[in-house]
């Protein structure tokens, strides 16, 4: 089943979310016991206890690692919406080596993270396309005498009718899957390049 990448990175989220929470209360729960079973002297309780919270731990590492992998995702994503795509420099971001950085983009990928990405190991850069099912199309410039007639009750020019054209507006926008930022048109919604969610 094809997830979005913001689909991908709220499972993720939820999926780390759940290994810690069960990883503490089992390490949390057995650590108790042992701590009674040791003053006790009850040797087979002791390794009984240790048998579940050697995978409570586990689960803890685990999911700190996709919470950690998430903040760098982030921070790659705002890298590259500042126009920084060297790999190099984002590893100076995230304090990690650029061997470190190339592995874990290659894994983001895999995972859906970023949308139509692509590592280029001679350039050492991430490249971002625009997603391939959701080309774009540019809208048509319309002469004036081509646009509908709006009423206009207080007598001001209208743009494009004896007003001469006025440029879009533009607003800026932050993505709600994965944080970049940019610009558009207003009034238009346009797919994140980054993460393919859409943004109204």
């Amino acid at each position: 089943m094809h997830h979005t990448s913001k689909a991908s990175i709220t499972m993720s989220t939820i999926v780390g979310k759940i290994l810690s929470l069960v990883g503490f209360g089992a390490v949390g729960l057995f650590g108790l016991v042992l701590i009674v079973m040791l003053a006790e002297g009850d040797t087979e309780a002791v390794i009984g206890s240790a048998v579940f919270i050697i995978p409570g731990l586990f689960m803890i590492i685990q999911g700190r690692k996709i919470k950690n992998r998430i903040r760098r995702f982030r921070t790659y994503v705002s890298s590259i919406s500042r126009g920084t795509t060297s790999i190099d420099a984002m590893a100076s971001f995230v304090g990690k080596s650029s061997d470190f950085v190339i592995r874990d983009l290659y894994k983001m990928i895999s995972k859906n993270y970023f949308v139509n990405a692509r590592v280029d190991t001679v350039t050492r850069q991430i490249i971002i396309g625009r997603p391939t099912h959701m080309p774009f199309h540019p809208q048509p410039h319309m002469p004036p005498h081509s646009q509908p007639h709006m009423p206009n009750p207080g007598g001001f020019p209208s743009p494009g009718v004896g007003g001469g054209h006025q440029p879009p507006a533009i607003d800026s926008y932050t993505c709600n899957g994965c944080g970049a930022t940019g610009t558009k048109q207003r009034g238009f919604h346009i797919q994140c390049d980054y993460c393919g969610s859409m943004i109204k």
